[in-house]
């Protein structure tokens, strides 16, 4: 089967367009209406602006944040390694905080808004998955990664699961891995 380039480009054209609409809100204000969505089904909010260069701001006006919220403490989300991964990712994409109120926005040259959109949307999800590092699921996949990094490299018959040691109140001291040694 031969791809038909032509045909290709054509459908996406037409089908980024029919899926990617600029919406004017009874305010007066207008909004991007696209794919991106929140894991619960919600769509990104994506405002679009004049900014103060003259060219266009793109700006989830605090919504990313404000939908953390509801499973998460915003104060310490946005501390310590996940305050840290999430300055990253604003600094990678090239956005920044819009005043004080936890709005994400990005400013762009008009005839730059399809890229412009796209990047917004990538940094927009990846702030979002900065949700996905909770302790039990990192937890969980160190505990996974130990175990197959341990039985990559020793004999299984060498390593002792869950061994409690020789010493008074040991039930109380179990070590998750012991690895027999020469002695």
């Amino acid at each position: 089967m031969a791809l038909n380039t032509e045909a290709l480009r054509t459908l996406l054209c037409q089908r980024l367009c029919e899926d990617v609409l600029v919406q004017e809100r009874p305010d007066g204000a207008l909004m991007l209406r696209t794919n991106f969505q929140f894991p619960d089904g919600d769509r990104y909010p994506i405002h679009l602006c004049e900014s103060a260069a003259g060219g266009l701001r793109l700006s989830d006006r605090g919504h990313t944040l404000m939908h953390i919220s509801y499973e998460h403490n915003i104060d310490t989300f946005l501390e310590g390694t996940r305050g840290m991964a999430l300055e990253r990712i604003i600094t990678e994409a090239g956005l920044r905080w819009d005043g004080d109120g936890g709005a994400l926005c990005f400013d762009t040259a008009p005839e730059r808004l399809p890229e412009a959109l796209f990047t917004f949307g990538q940094a927009l999800t990846r702030v979002y998955d900065l949700t996905l590092l909770s302790r039990s699921n990192v937890g969980s996949t160190f505990d996974e990664d130990l175990n197959n990094l341990l039985f990559s490299m020793v004999d299984e018959e060498k390593i002792e699961r869950n061994y409690q040691p020789e010493v008074p109140n040991g039930e109380n001291y179990l070590v998750d891995y012991r690895i027999e040694s020469i002695k």
